[in-house]
C-alpha cells in the first residue's frame, strides 16, 4: 500500500477514535471517582481512604459531587466538583472554611460563618437540592457555648425540608437535625418514623417532641425542650418548654402511653 495510502487511513481510523470519544459519556460512578481522585490530589496530607464523595444534583447537564475529607485527629474540609459528562473537572471548590479549633474567644466563628457553616452541612444531607434552594437564618448564641441556625430548603417541583445546626463557638457541629413530619396520634402506633409510643424513656421523649411539634407546625423543633420523663401508673409524663423566637412562650406536658397514644396538657399560668 502506497505511503500516502498509509497515512489516509490511519488519520480516518484517528478521527474516528476521537469522534468516538468525545461522545463519549462517563457514568455517575465514574464521576464520583473523578472527584475523589482531584480532592485527593488537592488534600495530599489526607489519606484517599477518608475522603468521602457522595452525588449531589446535575448541573447544566454535568455531575455535581459533594466531597469531605475526615482525617484522624485533623480538622474536616468540604466542597464540590462539576465533573463534566466527557469526564473533564470544570470546577471544583471547597466550601469556605469555619471555626479557629478551640484557640479562645478570637477563634470563635461568627454568626455570619455559622450561618453559612449550617448551609453547607444541610446541602451536604439533601445533595438532591441545589445550594441556591437551602435558605438559613441568621445564628442565634443561645448562652451556653453554642449557635443554634435554622434552615429551609425550597426546591423546585419538590417538597421542601427544614431543620436546625448548632454549632459549637469553634466551628465543631454540636448536633443537627431534620424537623419530622407531624405524628399519627390516637392509633395505635400510627407510622413508626413518627410516633414512638412509651417503650422507653428515649421514645417519650420523642414522641412528646412530635405531639408538639404537631400543635406547633411554625415553630423547629430547635425551640422545643422536652425533659426527661417519670413513671405515671400505666404512662410516662414528661414535661416540655416552647420558646419560639420574638413570640410567647409555652409549657406543659406529655402524657405518653405505650401504645403511641400522647394526650398534651398546656400549663394556663
Amino acid at each position: 500500500m502506497p505511503h500516502s495510502r498509509l497515512l489516509s487511513t490511519f488519520a480516518f481510523f484517528a478521527t474516528l477514535a476521537l469522534t468516538a470519544s468525545a461522545h463519549a459519556q462517563i457514568s455517575p460512578n465514574d464521576a464520583l471517582q473523578t472527584c475523589k481522585n482531584t480532592a485527593s490530589d488537592r488534600l495530599p496530607n489526607v489519606p484517599r481512604a477518608f475522603i468521602t464523595v457522595q452525588r449531589g444534583t446535575d448541573a447544566g447537564g454535568n455531575y455535581m459531587i459533594n466531597f469531605r475529607a475526615q482525617p484522624l485527629n485533623g480538622r474536616p474540609s468540604s466542597g464540590f466538583c462539576i465533573i463534566g459528562r466527557n469526564g473533564r473537572v470544570n470546577d471544583f471548590q471547597f466550601d469556605r472554611p469555619i471555626g479557629g479549633g478551640g484557640g479562645g474567644h478570637n477563634n470563635w466563628l461568627s454568626p455570619q460563618d455559622a450561618a453559612e457553616s449550617c448551609k453547607n452541612l444541610a446541602s451536604t444531607r439533601m445533595p438532591e437540592t441545589p445550594r441556591a434552594f437551602i435558605n438559613v437564618d441568621r445564628a442565634r448564641d443561645t448562652g451556653d457555648g453554642n449557635y443554634l441556625i435554622n434552615f429551609r430548603s425550597n426546591p423546585p417541583n419538590r417538597p421542601g425540608r427544614s431543620g436546625f445546626c448548632q454549632l459549637y463557638k469553634d466551628g465543631r457541629l454540636h448536633n443537627f437535625q431534620f424537623d419530622g413530619p407531624p405524628p399519627n396520634f390516637g392509633n395505635g402506633g400510627g407510622n413508626p418514623n413518627q410516633n414512638f409510643g412509651g417503650q422507653n424513656p428515649y421514645d417519650v421523649m420523642r414522641s412528646c417532641k412530635s405531639a408538639v411539634s404537631a400543635q406547633f407546625p411554625n415553630v423547629p423543633l430547635a425551640y422545643i425542650e422536652v425533659d426527661q420523663p417519670r413513671v405515671n401508673g400505666a404512662s410516662m409524663l414528661s414535661a416540655f418548654r416552647v420558646r419560639p423566637p420574638n413570640a410567647r412562650p409555652t409549657r406543659g406536658a406529655c402524657d405518653v402511653f405505650r401504645n403511641g397514644r400522647v394526650n398534651l396538657s398546656y400549663d394556663r399560668r
